[in-house]
């Protein structure tokens, strides 16, 4: 059996972050190596913690199973959207959201409103509609993502008014290109998805958010949490699965 750790993040007092301890302790006793440090024993590592936006932050060690440039191929918008650009809501970037020609360019579209992501982050953690042009001013969303140190490209994305399809939004996890979901059922375009993104990332785990007929995210297998759906002790045994007995 290999010897791979999972690595996790520290709280303020430099212990084991408490958001990860119960996911911790499940992938110890499913025979993973644990820690907040890189082990010499370890053949190879996973980080899982929380986004790292900066490659200064991203753990250094030749044994780190994904790269910086995977995790990146994952967080970011612009980065992978391009490959799956049929799978998804329509979306185009742009550099800066205050060209005056932006607006033109959505109504253009035939769209009333528009959903707005920096690279890697919505508004969202404000409220449901933070993000939402023109409920809000391209200035005011400005404002906002540069106080949270949110930088572009920025995305802007055709807006979903149906907001009861995304409280069926569905996690499916792709570890070593193979797709899971506690159901078994992985939908069509999650499949295709997952087979361009793997190509393309050379990510060894990410996940898929599969809404209605949208895939409406991707994000690195290093941040993403379960979801509600994905029980801890199914989420430990597909991680043994593919990364401890492969």
């Amino acid at each position: 059996m290999n010897k791979v750790q999972i690595l996790y993040p520290v709280d303020k007092d430099r212990n084991l972050h408490e958001f990860f301890c119960q996911e911790a302790k499940a992938m110890k006793n499913a025979g993973f190596l644990v820690s907040t440090q890189i082990l010499d024993e370890a053949d190879s590592i996973i980080y899982r913690g929380f986004t790292i936006a900066n490659a200064s932050e991203y753990p250094d060690d030749s044994r780190m199973l994904q790269s910086w440039n995977a995790n990146c191929r994952t967080l970011l918008m612009n980065e992978f959207v391009p490959h799956i650009h049929e799978l998804t809501m329509d979306t185009f970037f742009v550099d800066s959201i205050e060209d005056s020609e932006l607006p033109k360019r959505i109504l253009a579209k035939g769209w009333k409103k528009a959903f707005i992501k920096a690279s890697w982050k919505s508004l969202f953690c404000i409220d449901d509609d933070a993000s939402v042009w023109p409920i809000h001013t391209f200035e005011w969303m400005k404002s906002e993502f540069d106080r949270r140190k949110f930088s572009g490209p920025y995305a802007i994305r055709e807006f979903i008014p149906d907001k009861e399809v995304f409280y069926n939004e569905q996690r499916y996890w792709v570890l070593n290109g193979h797709v899971y979901h506690p159901s078994g059922n992985i939908p069509h375009k999650v499949i295709e998805g997952a087979r361009r993104l793997y190509d393309f990332s050379g990510s060894h785990y990410f996940t898929i958010d599969y809404a209605g007929d949208y895939i409406v995210e991707v994000n690195p297998g290093e941040s993403s949490d379960r979801g509600g759906e994905n029980p801890l002790d199914w989420f430990v045994g597909i991680f043994a699965d593919e990364f401890l007995y492969h």
